[in-house]
């Protein structure tokens, strides 16, 4: 028990909070953003595709996983879109602290 304690000590507290209400943005727009920010980890590497993600593989990607991303093309998501809050902790451990509510702010002030 003391080991689990400690362990979770060494995560920064902003890697466990970050429920982010996403009701009125395009999730299909936010998807598209979150991939173009995310980093490739891992053995994704090897399936690694450069360049944007596009509106018609994002549509794809959004009725196919019912908005549950855990890797996408070799980018770390680790989202779940389908419903009205998004929790960004693992998507922000992966790709950056701040980076999923820099995308969602940034998405906010182009509407």
């Amino acid at each position: 028990m003391k080991f689990f304690v400690f362990s979770l000590l060494m995560f920064p507290v902003s890697s466990f909070a970050g429920i982010v209400d996403i009701s009125d943005l395009n999730k299909k727009a936010l998807l598209i953003r979150l991939y173009a920010s995310a980093a490739p980890r891992g053995l994704g590497r090897l399936q690694y595709k450069q360049g944007a993600l596009s509106d018609a593989d994002a549509e794809s990607v959004l009725k196919g996983e019912g908005g549950r991303i855990d890797y996408l093309y070799g980018r770390s998501m680790k989202i779940d879109l389908s419903g009205k809050e998004l929790d960004t902790s693992l998507y922000n451990r992966d790709n950056g602290d701040g980076v999923a509510e820099g995308v969602i702010a940034s998405l906010r002030d182009h509407k």
